[in-house]
């Protein structure tokens, strides 16, 4: 049993065979939007302040978003040891109001039912529940298309948009574009629970008793 489709693909060419293999998503911690709570210009990420999360890339693409939209906030939920990169990109470039790093916080449902706009710059992932949780609270996800994870959960130029691995200026661009097309960035958040039924439990539940019963 694997946790992506990729991963379900890359064992069967390993094992030389497409039988017994199967993928089975996690399921996902339950969130509500909350239709009454009014959505700030907030771009959220969220994660680990590591190398695997590319946080120099996230600077890179923040820094210009930022400065040209002077009334949208970008704030990263999370911390770790690259923490100084988006510190010192704060500090050169007078960002203290608009890049925001609220550090470990208990509360990410708190954030994205405010929030317009999701972004990841991960090198790498092993799934991307992060990008599921967004979708989940009607929040447009903007992702690198890295190998395991984004392109099976984002449905492209439907409820988010896949970046070429680190290619900064397009997503920059992209970002700016939705920021700047407000009427297309709700027609993705309309459009976020699109196949959100292989995350629910009873969908899951099922996958893993068919399976079982024919062991």
């Amino acid at each position: 049993i694997t946790l992506t489709e990729t991963d379900k693909d890359n064992y069967g060419k390993i094992l030389g065979r497409k039988t017994q293999i199967s993928s089975i998503y996690n399921m996902v911690p339950k969130m509500k939007r909350h239709e009454e709570v009014l959505r700030e210009n907030w771009i959220v990420t969220a994660g680990r302040l590591t190398y695997q999360k590319g946080i120099e890339y996230l600077a890179e693409i923040a820094v210009p978003v930022l400065k040209k939209h002077r009334d949208w906030k970008w704030l990263v939920l999370g911390d770790g040891e690259d923490r100084n990169i988006l510190e010192q990109a704060i500090s050169e470039n007078k960002l203290e109001d608009q890049l925001i790093l609220k550090g470990t916080v208990n509360q990410v449902e708190w954030y994205l039912d405010r929030a317009k706009l999701f972004v990841l710059t991960s090198r790498y992932e092993g799934f991307g529940m992060c990008l599921v949780e967004a979708l989940q609270m009607q929040v447009p996800c903007v992702s690198f298309d890295v190998k395991i994870g984004p392109s099976e959960i984002i449905a492209d130029g439907q409820n988010g948009i896949l970046i070429p691995p680190f290619a900064c200026e397009q997503m920059v661009r992209e970002i700016n574009s939705l920021i700047e097309n407000p009427g297309r960035l709700e027609r993705m958040a309309e459009n976020t629970m699109i196949g959100f039924e292989r995350y629910q439990d009873a969908y899951i539940i099922e996958k893993w008793k068919n399976i079982l019963d024919n062991l």
